[in-house]
């Protein structure tokens, strides 16, 4: 039932036309170079892969081995301590599926405490594969030989950001969110910032804010889950009675007013802080390469000016709450790239140093990928529905484009519906976003 459950959720990105897609994306076709004789050029798997998963998303662990195996490479799994066996369950489906997998994966419940045998672990594979905090990927950096290369995605922040009239805005969105992610995902709404200077209204928000969270209610738990949940909201509760500070506690949620702009994370609840406009880039900018998603909620006549504040602080991605923690097939993990045009290849620029940055950006064979806003997106959706010749189809895409709420999320479950016309909306994006980073 749970493996069920997850797999409703996250299957979709297993599904071979999403990796296809993926691999194109992130893997084109290279070129011969003939300019000076003929130079062939071909890609090689890495070797072995070390995953060292954290446990925050069920399906993550497989997942990381997935795409270790799309580029031919042998994996090591380490489970996080968390996992309740649907990584082994997941794996075991697909090597039974493809039985000439199962020398390319090898899974161990190996405890982070026992060093010496993750070292032994690290000393056969070429790289390491590391999800997680800061602090998780400076000990295994530590733990790692200097010659093992080190593929890390860390730990980032995501928070919502709401200007005007709150009353009048959906918040339902922004709800879901806290109550199914609780904080967990590098997506998920850590800190709601008001554009306000004044504490009184952060504390409004938040007596307006929990009565829609009582309202949107905890969702589904498991018998385990429902009984950590309520212990940690018993545990909030006798802090705030304890310390005397202003906490708004319910189910699934505690909401924790702050009379600072700062970005940080609370293990405890959603932080909910004032930050105006005009001191966001000075704010937020700071946190770079540690900030991914923001759910963002204003006018439509500010919606311009507020986005371009966002991209300047250097967020990762931009979207309607509602869908901040939802899955794109295609989208990188994170991060700022440059395309190569010399060597077709994309470069993170995040975890290059200021002066390596530099050198790059001055190389005349560099250029910067064209930005992909929401806005972009959904101009692409409407151009692809457009396209149809299916009038039920297209009065249904058309539907959820002119509704506003949770638009990329509901296009997408049409989409899976018809999988000849979700098909269909892959290759039309792929070729289009082509066509933009060829400009």
């Amino acid at each position: 039932e749970n493996f069920s459950g997850y797999f409703n959720e996250y299957g979709h990105l297993l599904k071979s036309e999403y990796l296809n897609y993926k691999l194109n994306i992130e893997l084109p076709e290279l070129n011969d170079l003939n300019e000076y004789g003929k130079l062939e050029r071909k890609r090689v798997p890495l070797g072995v892969l070390l995953h060292i998963a954290a446990g925050n998303v069920e399906m993550l662990p497989a997942y990381s081995v997935l795409e270790g195996l799309l580029t031919g490479n042998v994996n090591i799994l380490k489970l996080p301590s968390s996992d309740d066996g649907i990584t082994v369950s997941l794996l075991s489906l697909l090597t039974e599926k493809h039985p000439f997998l199962a020398e390319y994966i090898y899974v161990f419940d190996t405890p982070s405490v026992n060093v010496k045998a993750l070292k032994k672990m690290e000393r056969v594979a070429d790289a390491v594969v590391v999800w997680g905090s800061d602090e998780a990927i400076t000990a295994v950096r530590k733990l790692a030989a200097p010659d093992t290369k080190i593929i890390e995605w860390g730990h980032k922040a995501s928070f919502a950001y709401l200007s005007g009239d709150y009353r009048k805005m959906d918040l339902t969105g922004l709800a879901h969110n806290i109550l199914k992610t609780k904080g967990q995902l590098c997506s998920s709404c850590q800190v709601i910032y008001l554009d306000t200077d004044r504490y009184g209204d952060i504390s409004d928000f938040c007596r307006w804010f929990s009565r829609i969270l009582d309202e949107c209610g905890p969702v589904n738990e498991e018998v385990s889950s429902t009984a950590e949940s309520t212990l940690r909201r018993q545990a909030r509760k006798l802090e705030k009675i304890i310390s005397g500070k202003e906490m708004y506690i319910g189910s699934g949620y505690c909401l924790i007013p702050g009379n600072d702009s700062e970005l940080e994370i609370n293990e405890k609840g959603t932080l909910v802080k004032p930050l105006k406009r005009e001191t966001m880039i000075k704010t937020i900018a700071p946190h770079k390469g540690h900030v991914q998603t923001v759910g963002l909620l204003c006018e439509e006549d500010d919606r311009e000016e507020i986005t371009q504040l966002l991209m300047r602080s250097k967020v990762n991605r931009i979207c309607d709450p509602f869908d901040m923690s939802e899955f794109f097939p295609g989208e990188n993990h994170d991060g700022e790239y440059l395309f190569d045009s010399e060597e077709q290849y994309c470069v993170g620029l995040d975890n290059l140093l200021i002066t390596e940055q530099e050198e790059l950006r001055e190389n005349e064979n560099m250029y910067d990928l064209p930005c992909w806003s929401s806005n972009d997106g959904f101009n692409l959706m409407e151009q692809f529905a457009e396209t149809l010749h299916n009038p039920h189809i297209q009065k249904e895409l058309l539907q959820v484009l002119a509704n506003g709420r949770g638009v990329f999320r509901n296009y997408k479950n049409i989409l899976k519906l018809y999988p000849e016309i979700e098909r269909r909306f892959f290759s039309f994006k792929e070729k289009n976003m082509r066509a933009a980073g060829y400009e």
